[in-house]
């Protein structure tokens, strides 16, 4: 099987993955947080495999950043009229489109942000390992950093808007949490005493895909039990609780697609899964006009299948 078949076969899981997110709050189209991995892992694979990723990378971040926060408003100040623009709106991510929860500007940084920590993260191995706290240190320098200029867009009235078209101060305390995060893992994993804590707070293989789908779930029913509007230990107690759940139970995913992986009829489990699928959706959709509520459980168990989907070969 071809490398090219093995992402393309992940893009359309990811993809129907996020669809059946829309179609269980009765929309055909959108783009959330599932399709958004498929759509930037796709679109770094290209760049992964160019003569200059590295250099490209680092290009697409101060594009996007500049598409966002410069020529974006400029564009937007021109019309005020969204269906005009289009793809163009999801392009500058200036203005909300309906069903589409992460334009490309400026979200698409942040898979170019990843690949450069990553680049740098591989050819510097040898000096993070022995330099370890020097590094910590100054990843927490830099969040420091991020988070005084955050501070002082909040004294201006930046925009700290999180959803869709992302505020200036969100954008830019954002990196902090990422270099703060960065910080924190490698002072964790850089410690052999922390084993057990590492091995707590680690997702591996389909854990890490199926954590998605659980989390929203486990996020909804605390909603339908009429989980808000309470005081921050009752909000701090509840988010242990879903956090704890949707670990366990994305090991639980993980651990039946190994027993899955060892069956010797793939094909017929692949069909098999196929068809849970198609099953899955077709109620999920029947639902979104009659219960949200029972739509929810079939938008789920549909994902959960495609989950398990990633790891049957393909019937080729």
């Amino acid at each position: 099987m071809g490398q090219w078949t093995v992402i393309i076969n992940k893009f359309i899981i990811l993809i129907l993955a996020d669809l059946l997110m829309h179609w269980s709050d009765g929309r055909w189209l959108g783009l959330d947080f599932l399709g958004f991995i498929a759509l930037s892992s796709l679109v770094m694979e290209f760049i992964r495999r160019s003569s200059s990723p590295l250099t490209y990378s680092l290009i697409g971040l101060v594009l996007i950043s500049l598409l966002r926060y410069l020529l974006g408003p400029l564009i937007s100040s021109i019309g005020n009229e969204p269906q005009t623009w289009g793809i163009l709106n999801w392009i500058l991510g200036t203005k909300d489109t309906p069903g589409v929860s992460y334009p490309l500007s400026p979200w698409m940084a942040y898979p170019f942000a990843g690949y450069i920590i990553g680049v740098a993260a591989m050819r510097y191995r040898g000096f993070i390992e022995t330099h370890r706290w020097r590094v910590v240190s100054g990843l927490l320098m830099l969040g420091g950093l991020n988070s005084v200029a955050g501070l002082i867009l909040l004294q201006r009235g930046a925009s700290f808007f999180r959803w869709g078209t992302v505020g200036i101060g969100f954008y830019v305390v954002s990196f902090a949490v990422i270099s703060i995060s960065l910080a924190g893992v490698l002072a964790i994993c850089g410690e052999p005493r922390l084993k057990v804590g590492q091995d707590t707070l680690s997702l591996r293989g389909i854990a890490s895909l199926a954590v998605v789908p659980v989390h929203y779930f486990l996020i909804y029913l605390v909603t339908m039990a009429g989980g808000t509007g309470m005081d921050f230990l009752k909000y701090s107690l509840i988010a242990i609780a879903v956090l704890t759940a949707s670990f366990f139970l994305a090991r639980s995913v993980e651990n039946l697609s190994q027993i899955i992986r060892q069956v010797k009829k793939q094909k017929v489990v692949w069909f098999g899964l196929a068809a849970m699928f198609v099953l899955a959706a077709g109620l999920t959709l029947f639902y979104s006009q009659e219960s949200k509520d029972l739509a929810l459980f079939t938008r789920t168990f549909g994902q959960i299948v495609l989950c398990l989907l990633f790891v049957v070969r393909l019937p080729l």
